[in-house]
C-alpha cells in the first residue's frame, strides 16, 4: 500500500509505504466465502516531499478524487457506483 498525507502546511506531503499481512479463513455458517480474520500492517518506509505535484496537470486534469475525513467521503456512499459524484476533487 502507498499512502500520501497532505500536511497542514498545504505544501508538504508525507508518503508511507507498507504491506498488509492477512490471514483468511473460509466461513461455513454464512455464504461459505473467505474472510479476513486477522490483518496486520507494516510500514516499510516513509518520506516527506514537496506536494506541488498535487497541483500538477496530471492531478487536476484527471480529476482525481480527494478523500474527506467526514461522512461525505466516498467510502460511506451506498451503493457505491462509478457515476456517484465525488465530494471533492484535487
Amino acid at each position: 500500500m502507498l499512502v500520501g498525507i497532505l500536511l497542514n502546511d498545504g505544501v508538504t506531503v508525507q508518503l508511507l509505504n507498507g504491506r498488509y499481512l492477512d490471514r483468511c479463513e473460509r466461513r461455513e455458517r454464512r455464504d461459505g466465502g473467505w474472510r479476513i480474520v486477522v490483518r496486520r500492517s507494516t510500514v516499510e518506509w516513509r518520506a516527506k516531499a514537496d506536494a506541488s505535484m498535487l497541483q500538477s496537470r496530471f492531478f487536476t486534469e484527471k480529476a482525481f478524487l480527494r478523500g474527506t475525513r467526514a461522512k461525505d467521503d466516498l467510502s460511506y456512499q451506498r451503493p457505491l457506483r462509478i457515476d456517484t459524484p465525488a465530494p471533492a476533487r484535487w
